[in-house]
C-alpha cells in the first residue's frame, strides 16, 4: 500500500503466460497498477489479451531471456537448466537491489514430488508436503530445472533477507496438450490439479499476507487426478467444437517405444503408474484458498487457454471465453 492509501505497483514477469495473465487479471480487479514483462511486446498474438482486456491499466515491457545456438541434446538440456537458475537469480537480485517489498516465486510441483524412491508413490504413501524437495540427480532436465531454480531462489532469499514466498503450482500444459492433440493417447499417469484462478488468488494472498506467509512454500493441488479422467472431461466439453481429445489408453509398452523418438514422452516415462497426493493445507488455512472441483477447473482452464490464444479457437462462442475470478 502506498503512503497515500493507493495500491502499489506490481511487476508480473512473463505477463503473457497462462498463470501470469490470470495473476494480472486478479491484481487489476483489486486496484493494483501492474507492470508486465514479456519477451516480445510486438508479438500481437501473445500480448493481445493484455492489450485489449486491460487497456491502459498495465504497462508492457520487453524482457529478453538469453538464447542459445543449436546444441546436442545433452548440451541443450544443460543450457535449459542453467538458464532457469540464472533467470530466477537475475530477477531476485534486481528486486533486492530496488528494495522490492515482497517477492512471490512461482515454482512447480515438480520441485516437490519428483525423483523420489518408488515407495513414495502408491496407495497408502504419505502426501508430499512443503518440506519435501525433489531429487535433482533422479530428474529429467525440465523437472530438474524447476527444482534447482527454486533452490537457488531460496538461497538468495535467505542470504539477502528478501521477503520471498513460494508457490508450487500444478501443470497447465496437460490441458493444452489434450486440446491440441499433442498426446497420441492417454498414458497411465496422474497429476495434482489446481485451478488457475486458485493459483492466481494464492499469488495475491501471498502478496498481501502478513509475516505468516513470508519464507514459506505453499503447494497447490491435492489428490493426483488420472489423466484419463481429465481427458474424458475435456472431450465431453470440447468435442462438440471439433477438438479431438484422445481418450484411448496408451499402453505402457507403447509409451516406452515412443520415448525413443519423442523427447517429451521420454521425460514423463518415469511418471507412468505413479499415485500420490500433495498436502495443500497451508494454502487452505493461511491463504484461505478453497480448491475448485477438478472437472470444472479443467473445463474452465480449457476455455481460458483458448481465450488467451494459447490454444487455437475452433469456433467456441465468445460468451464461453470470458475469464472469471
Amino acid at each position: 500500500m502506498a503512503a497515500d492509501g493507493s495500491k502499489s505497483r506490481v511487476l508480473v514477469t512473463g505477463a503473457s503466460g497462462f498463470i501470469a495473465a490470470h495473476c494480472v487479471y486478479q491484481l487489476l480487479d483489486r486496484g493494483y497498477k501492474v507492470r508486465g514483462t514479456v519477451r516480445d511486446p510486438t508479438d500481437a498474438k501473445k500480448t493481445q489479451f493484455l492489450r485489449t482486456c486491460i487497456r491502459e491499466r498495465v504497462t508492457i515491457w520487453s524482457w529478453s531471456a538469453p538464447t542459445s545456438q543449436r546444441k546436442t541434446m545433452g548440451e541443450e538440456d544443460d543450457t535449459i537448466v542453467d538458464q532457469a537458475i540464472k533467470g530466477n537469480e537475475h530477477v531476485l537480485r534486481a528486486a533486492i537491489k530496488e528494495k522490492v517489498r515482497r517477492v512471490v516465486i512461482t515454482s512447480s510441483a515438480y520441485a516437490i514430488f519428483d525423483g523420489h524412491p518408488a515407495a513414495r508413490y502408491g496407495a497408502g504413501s504419505p502426501p508430499f508436503t512443503a518440506d519435501d524437495w525433489s531429487i535433482p540427480e533422479r530428474q529429467g532436465f525440465y523437472p530438474k530445472s524447476k527444482t534447482l531454480a527454486e533452490r537457488r531462489a531460496w538461497e538468495i532469499s535467505a542470504s539477502d533477507e528478501a521477503k520471498a514466498t513460494g508457490l508450487e503450482g500444478s501443470r497447465s500444459d496437460v490441458i493444452q496438450r489434450y486440446l491440441t492433440a499433442a498426446f497420441p493417447g492417454t498414458p497411465a499417469m496422474a497429476y495434482p490439479i489446481a485451478d488457475v484462478r486458485d493459483v492466481a488468488l494464492a499469488h495475491v494472498a501471498c502478496l498481501e499476507g502478513g509475516p505468516q506467509v513470508v519464507g514459506k512454500r505453499f503447494p497447490l493441488g491435492e489428490e493426483a487426478i488420472q489423466l484419463i479422467d481429465i481427458a474424458t472431461t475435456l472431450k465431453g466439453e470440447f468435442g462438440k467444437y471439433g477438438y479431438r481429445v484422445p481418450t484411448t489408453r496408451l499402453p505402457t509398452f507403447l509409451a516406452w517405444l515412443l520415448s525413443f523418438c519423442d523427447k517429451g514422452v521420454a521425460q514423463v516415462l518415469p511418471e507412468l503408474g505413479r499415485r500420490f497426493s500433495m498436502d495443500s493445507s497451508g494454502a487452505r488455512e493461511i491463504l484461505n484458498i478453497q480448491p475448485r472441483d477438478f472437472k470444472q477447473a479443467a473445463i474452465d482452464q480449457g476455455y481460458s487457454l483458448i481465450k488467451l490464444g494459447i490454444v487455437p479457437n475452433k469456433g467456441v462462442p465468445e460468451e464461453k471465453l470470458q475469464l472469471s475470478l
